[in-house]
């Protein structure tokens, strides 16, 4: 099988995201799935012990005309700026060591959605008819403030769209802050932190705005043994039923992403998802 990636660079300025796009073939196709990672290593999110999201994707027979393309991002960039907006300065690394806060390269989750808008307003994904965007942990408040801004200020756009997993859409545990810290490096030590809850609480607000007016499909899966993001904050609060909007993956934050092939749990249930939601999109212009 041949994979081929294409890259966004522009030189002279070091981009905190970048997609990269993984194709069958050189057949031109309607469909793409977007990959959107939380904190951590990307390589690591969406490919554990050789098996990898992308191949099972491009392996799948259940699905037609669909490429995937994969965003990238430089973690520590956002950990640094979301822990300076949290008014925190210095970390202790150790007995006599500190790490200073906020003095860059830094990054926000708004400036990763506006990257994120470039990136699919390229011409390069302007030929998809359908994009679906699939994040997990804080990539799912990539892709949700993206559509958010896209419908605030009137954008089309070809997103038909979203399959979350296990992202903190009501807050979260300290163990995700840490975990934040964590990235920065990995001695970094903290007494308490208590996130800042604005960026939350404006995305809230806009999905509520729009929520009549959203034509697009929504996932939301959760980890039964999570403990970083639980489901109470993995469903958001604007899903009227917490049983029927939520769907349970087993596994801890990371261990619900860990495939073996085609029938793992996991898989065949984002899969199902993903096909549900390219299908009402055809049958909805078939209308």
């Amino acid at each position: 099988m041949l994979t081929f990636c294409y890259i966004w660079i522009n030189e002279g300025f070091e981009l905190a995201l970048n997609l990269l796009l993984h194709k069958k073939n050189d057949i031109k196709n309607d469909n793409l799935i977007v990959l959107i990672h939380g904190l951590g290593a990307s390589d690591n999110t969406w490919k554990q012990d050789g098996i990898s999201w992308i191949d099972l994707f491009l392996t799948d027979d259940t699905f037609k005309n669909v490429d995937v393309a994969e965003i990238t991002y430089d973690t520590f960039h956002l950990a640094n700026g979301l822990l300076a907006l949290m008014g925190i300065k210095k970390l202790k690394l150790g007995k006599f060591k500190s790490f200073s806060v906020g003095k860059g390269p830094f990054t926000t989750i708004e400036t990763l959605a506006r990257e994120l808008k470039r990136e699919i307003d390229s011409k390069k994904i302007k030929q998809y008819k359908n994009v679906l965007l699939i994040g997990h942990s804080m990539g799912g408040l990539v892709a949700i403030r993206y559509i958010l801004e896209e419908l605030e200020h009137n954008q089309t756009h070809n997103v038909k769209g979203m399959i979350s997993l296990a992202t903190p859409y009501n807050g979260s545990s300290f163990a995700l802050y840490n975990q934040l810290i964590k990235s920065i490096n990995k001695h970094a030590q903290i007494p308490s932190l208590e996130p800042n809850s604005s960026f939350l609480d404006e995305t809230i607000r806009l999905w509520q705005k729009h929520l009549e007016t959203i034509n697009l499909d929504f996932k939301f899966f959760f980890g039964t043994e999570d403990t970083i993001v639980p489901e109470n904050s993995a469903i958001p609060h604007i899903v009227r039923s917490k049983w029927t909007g939520g769907i349970p993956l087993p596994g801890d934050h990371s261990g619900i992403l860990k495939v073996e092939n085609h029938s793992s749990i996991s898989y065949r249930h984002v899969s199902e998802a993903v096909n549900e939601i390219f299908e009402r999109d055809i049958v909805l212009k078939k209308k």
